[in-house]
């Protein structure tokens, strides 16, 4: 099995086991859903230990203060009131 394979695989187990899941992703964004009572550091520091971006300064909680949509950023998730979504930059 080839070094990348091994990687790719390695980081599709960490990111089984982690609270945060990313539910969309672009080149230089992404948006996550996490649980609510984490602060935006903690939320960023599992973002980057779990989903590499390729930059220098990895991911970073936005400074924009709503979502596309208009909802507040970071607001309560649709599907479950204990956790959040944030969106972070690349």
């Amino acid at each position: 099995m080839s070094d990348i394979v091994e990687a790719v695989e390695a980081a599709n187990r960490l990111a089984a086991l982690s609270p945060v899941s990313v539910y969309a992703k672009g080149a230089f964004s992404c948006s996550v859903c996490a649980p609510g009572d984490w602060p935006a550091e903690q939320v960023q520091a599992e973002v980057n230990r779990i989903y590499l971006c390729g930059t220098e300064k990895g991911w970073t909680v936005s400074d924009d203060r709503a979502f596309a949509t208009g909802q507040p950023m970071p607001c309560v998730c649709e599907s479950d009131a204990t956790r959040k979504h944030w969106l972070l930059d690349a």
